[in-house]
């Protein structure tokens, strides 16, 4: 038995309220006792007792130990209960009084007559915590009333052992262990074990005791208290869950920030030669004073003398074609007037007198009162990619079709000036004109629904000031209506903790549009993640020491073999090394290791070769390795930048690719190389954020919300498998849809049906291959067809079976989905024109296909079109 001990020493002296002599057997042989100590106590009936009889029983071996000491000559004081003593001397001191005969014991008995003792218990019967006391062997020898109103038993049933019935059966080992160790020890007790409650169930107590020692430091007793802590420890695993969680997501988000803030000075560095290694030159337009700004790399791409001062804006007509320059203008005049951003593919007239094709974006920045300041943008040289740029753009059609359930609205929040700016999704998500918005906090706190407004205030506070997100969710009040809102951010903070800049997004949970909203702002969001967890990266100085590194450096070649001071030929196989030099030597200069390992990049030049890395274990890493020069804006060189890619996973295709590289002799198997790479890309993307689309359905609670976004999911991922199988396919340009017809059903089918053996899948698929302009509208409607049928053809658990057909005569190809459920016109009514509806009308015109619906003992939906000769 363990606990609160109620009192480890006695209290102070007191006058004595009686007195007795003992003679060396114990015996009392002359007493004093007033008779307002007790009326039962006299002299006649004490003279020749044994003074144990005092006490009561579990008591008389601490007793017989005192007068033990008190015959040896000790002076010793005991602090028991006497038996059958008024209540002011419940708890008395007995002493070896200093005078007497000397062949006599001379005992005094105090009590506390200020404090009656009947005060005490009753207050310790009134508390809520199980207050025991138990001797040196563990039995209990008293117990509080809260015992009894606990356990619904007696407290005569419980004393001794008999409390152990009451302690949970897992516990019994260690609550052993516990009073063993602190009765070796006599060191407090402070535990935890469960006791069974009169209504059936273990509740976790807290245990708290302290040993009760007499006048000579013995323990004679353990006195405790069992507090209930059920509920705390119940809250407690709940809060370590969620801390846990909370601590991983914060994490996830902390080492980015921390990463990208500590790297923010070198990164400006490298700025300039991530433009011109991407060929990407910016530019400013003051438009108070016409002042145009170019970056080192934008004259490149213009083929003109790097120069302190741009050419003015009135000579730019004479970098462009005319009906470049023409468009260009008309856009920059758009932009600078309705803050839309522009973004053009325009032809340049190089001073070298080539044609290069450029792809021009802008946009216009405004002041924290929403005035325009100045318009800002790009120009890429994309020359190279032009016909891929082709193929992209027709892509990205294609995905914002399939994103086109899903809407997302960006702002950019500066804590510190209170800055905000939307995008255009923003302004249509809140109904505002951009005309009138402020581009200010109190632009935004004027939307927020009063209710929510102090709430989303308090969010975005603790957003600003302490380590979590604002992800958050609130309503707004537009001219339609009452929107509810969620919202995003990730946050860039200083090195105390505080919010320099927020970047989020908002998105609407209250109806089905939810899914368009959230798939266009998610695709500026999967593009930042992906750039992210690019290639390692490490910086040296001019002498080829390691001065910055990147995680993902980190993580390929461990945190040792980049940290800052390392050399970065400690990162190369010097047999390697070695090997190239000779390959390279001048006897009349010969190169240095260094030298061999950064190639062109000491002389301003890009070297990309392959190597085999170094670990610090001494495994080895395949990699291609970039490295270029790092200057500052003087073009005074500074450091070496070494790019590192993992080639580990590549070298498995490595002979397959050589021999591919020697097929492709002309510029048309370049492009199908290009093509296959490009739904390689696009399937990863769309898996983003599909995965994305997963992580806000856990935070959405709307059923109605949930279920837009799982479709939203679906279509999403049925273009993804269209992508995946081209990547895999040989054949890029069609794909085999029967094949990925079966697929696509039965992962319908896996995620929709519950209880797989209730509704079956039955398939009649013919081995057909379809364009790539087919295959997706053919995907995402089969897609539709069937979700409709498991979502609405079995209701309450009914069973069946769909059966989804694909056929070819000729060049008509029919592709059905059937049902044997309860038919369209006995389902649940619904909206006339819901986006499924409206996306599968859309699709059966794109491919110029007709749709019949036919109603009977079920429902049968048939989509019927034409190719073209060449499909198969």
């Amino acid at each position: 038995m363990t606990g609160q001990p109620l009192q480890t020493s006695p209290p102070p002296p007191s006058a004595p309220l009686a007195r007795l002599t003992l003679d060396a057997r114990g015996m009392i042989c002359n007493t004093l006792i007033p008779g307002d100590f007790s009326p039962d106590l006299g002299a006649s009936s004490l003279r020749g007792a044994g003074w144990l009889g005092l006490f009561s029983p579990e008591a008389h071996p601490a007793a017989a130990a005192t007068l033990a000491g008190l015959l040896r000559g000790d002076h010793r004081t005991l602090w028991m209960p006497l038996a059958d003593a008024p209540e002011s001397a419940r708890r008395v001191v007995l002493r070896r009084a200093p005078e007497g005969d000397p062949d006599e014991i001379a005992v005094e008995i105090e009590g506390d007559r200020g404090t009656p003792d009947h005060d005490a218990r009753a207050t310790v019967d009134a508390l809520p915590t199980l207050v025991w006391r138990s001797d040196t062997a563990g039995r209990c020898l008293w117990l509080s009333a809260a015992w009894e109103r606990f356990t619904g038993a007696s407290v005569e049933t419980l004393l001794g052992a008999g409390w152990l019935s009451r302690l949970h059966p897992d516990d019994h080992a260690t609550a052993a262990e516990v009073w063993r160790a602190a009765a070796r020890t006599e060191a407090p007790i402070d535990t935890e074990f469960r006791l069974l409650g009169r209504d059936g169930r273990y509740r976790w107590f807290k245990t708290r005791a302290h040993p009760r020692r007499d006048a000579s430091g013995r323990v004679d007793a353990w006195l405790g208290s069992n507090t209930d802590i059920d509920d705390l420890r119940s809250a407690q695993t709940e809060a370590h869950a969620r801390n846990r969680a909370l601590e991983a997501t914060i994490l996830e988000h902390s080492e980015e920030i921390q990463s990208a803030q500590q790297k923010l000075q070198t990164l400006a560095i490298q700025l300039t030669h991530a433009q011109r290694l991407t060929q990407v030159g910016s530019w400013e337009l003051d438009l108070d004073t016409g002042r145009v700004l170019w970056s080192d790399e934008l004259f490149r791409i213009f083929a003109l003398p790097i120069a302190p001062d741009a050419p003015h804006f009135s000579t730019h007509g004479a970098l462009f074609e005319a009906s470049s320059w023409a468009r260009l203008q008309a856009a920059i005049v758009e932009t600078r007037e309705t803050g839309h951003g522009y973004n053009e593919t325009v032809t340049l007239r190089t001073s070298d007198g080539t044609r290069r094709t450029a792809r021009a974006i802008g946009e216009r920045v405004c002041d924290a009162l929403g005035r325009p300041r100045s318009l800002v943008g790009t120009f890429q040289d994309i020359s190279a990619h032009a016909e891929a740029q082709t193929q992209l753009k027709t892509l990205s059609e294609r995905l914002r079709l399939a994103a086109s359930g899903a809407r997302f609205g960006v702002w950019d929040f500066d804590p510190s000036t209170g800055a905000l700016v939307w995008d255009e999704t923003m302004f249509e998500l809140y109904e505002v004109d951009p005309a009138t918005f402020g581009g200010a906090y109190l632009d935004w706190t004027r939307c927020v629904h009063p209710d929510d407004l102090a709430e989303a205030e308090a969010a975005l506070r603790r957003a600003t000031e302490g380590p979590v997100d604002f992800d958050h969710g609130f309503r707004i009040v537009c001219p339609s209506g009452t929107k509810h809102l969620a919202a995003a951010t990730a946050i860039d903070r200083n090195a105390q903790g505080v919010a320099t800049r927020m970047v989020g997004v908002n998105y609407d949970v209250s109806a089905q549009r939810l899914a368009e909203q959230a798939l266009a702002a998610s695709e500026a969001l999967g593009r930042a993640i992906l750039g992210s967890v690019g290639a390692a990266i490490v910086a040296t100085d001019l002498d080829g020491r390691i001065t910055r590194s990147n995680p993902a450096a980190e993580q390929l070649l461990g945190p040792d073999a980049v940290a800052p001071g390392e050399p970065l030929l400690g990162l190369f196989d010097p047999a390697e090394l070695a090997a190239r030099g000779d390959d390279l030597r001048d006897p009349a200069a010969p190169a240095s290791a260094l030298a061999v390992a950064l190639g062109r990049a000491t002389e301003g030049g890009v070297e990309a070769r392959e190597w085999s890395l170094l670990r610090r274990d001494a495994s080895t890493v395949p990699a291609l390795v970039t490295t270029s020069g790092l200057r500052l804006r003087d073009d005074q060189q500074t450091g070496y930048l070494a790019v590192m890619v993992d080639l580990t996973p590549q070298r498995e295709q490595a002979r397959a690719l050589v021999t591919l590289n020697g097929l492709l002799a002309d510029r048309s198997k370049q492009r199908e190389v290009l093509l296959r790479e490009v739904h390689h890309r696009v399937k990863n993307n769309l898996q983003v954020i599909a995965s994305l689309v997963n992580l806000q359905l856990r935070r959405l609670v709307d059923s109605e919300a949930r279920e837009a976004l799982h479709e939203t999911q679906r279509r999403i991922q049925s273009i993804a498998l269209i992508h995946e199988t081209l990547h895999q396919s040989r054949d890029d340009a069609n794909v085999p849809f029967g094949e990925y017809a079966a697929s696509l059903a039965n992962a319908v089918f896996a995620s929709l049906v519950t209880v797989p053996s209730s509704v079956r899948l039955e398939l009649a698929l013919c081995g057909l291959s379809l364009p790539v302009d087919r295959a997706i509208p053919c995907g995402l409607i089969l897609n539709e067809l069937i979700t409709n049928a498991l979502k609405h053809a079995f209701p309450d658990g009914r069973g069946g079976w769909v059966r989804v057909g694909l056929a070819r005569e000729g060049r008509e190809v029919t592709l059905s989905v059937a049902d044997n459920g309860v038919g369209v016109e006995r389902r649940e009514p619904g909206p006339i024109a819901t986006l499924g509806s409206q996306l599968i009308a859309g699709l059966v015109r794109q491919i110029e296909g007709t749709l019949a619906v036919s109603r009977g003992q079920g429902t049968t939906a048939t989509v019927t079109f034409h190719l073209a000769e060449r499909s198969s």
